[in-house]
């Protein structure tokens, strides 16, 4: 149960309650999505970081 609304800074948290109910829920086929993450340059893609949050963290097979 949420104490409160979802906001930007409580779902930065891998433990946030919203953002794992969110985590359960299936992408529609018929809805793309995609990922943008930073490499901070260095191409070292899956195990990059933009400098805070690690691309194996940020990204949706």
């Amino acid at each position: 149960m949420m104490q409160r609304a979802p906001n930007s800074i409580g779902t930065l948290s891998p433990d946030n309650p919203f953002v794992l109910a969110v985590h359960k829920l299936p992408i529609p086929p018929r809805v793309p999505y995609h990922t943008i993450a930073g490499d901070r340059g260095k191409g070292d893609t899956p195990s990059s970081s933009d400098g805070v949050v690690a691309y194996w963290s940020s990204h949706l097979d």
